[in-house]
């Protein structure tokens, strides 16, 4: 079973830190093949590399991060910020590879209820206020 649950403590944003690690590498990965360096991928797109500097960044009361463990391990991860007075940008959203491909997209959600719906909510709402309400994101 997986649960995604806000990011609170240090050992849950040590975590999410593995995680942003992992992701930083998949990203370099990617744009390896391009001429893109490793180490110029990860300074510009992937500065937090401890849970201390992810926690300064998504642990503040405009921000909010979860983290999804399966088996009490690990699984993914999840960022918002405020971007600006109306809107809020997705940071840090990632699956590590053992957990890819097991149909726990709800979990990609941030536990949104309804699950795999695409589009609006049956009642007209939009979906990102739906989610910022549900994983009580002030934002």
């Amino acid at each position: 079973m997986i649960s995604v649950l806000p990011a609170r403590s240090a050992e849950d944003f040590e975590a999410m830190a593995g995680l942003c690690r992992k992701l930083a590498q998949w990203d370099a990965d990617a744009v390896a093949p391009y001429g893109v360096s490793e180490a110029d991928v990860k300074a510009i797109f992937h500065p937090e590399r401890s849970g201390s500097s992810v926690a300064a960044k998504f642990g503040v009361p405009d921000a909010m991060a979860f983290i999804a463990r399966s088996a009490g391990l690990p699984a993914g991860c999840l960022a918002f910020d405020q971007f600006d007075d109306n809107n809020t940008e997705i940071h840090k959203f990632f699956v590590d590879a053992p957990f890819r491909g097991k149909g726990n997209r709800p979990c990609a959600d941030g536990g949104r209820a309804g699950g795999d719906r695409e589009g609006p909510e049956p009642d007209g709402a939009d979906p990102h206020d739906v989610l910022h309400e549900k994983c009580h994101c002030r934002l």
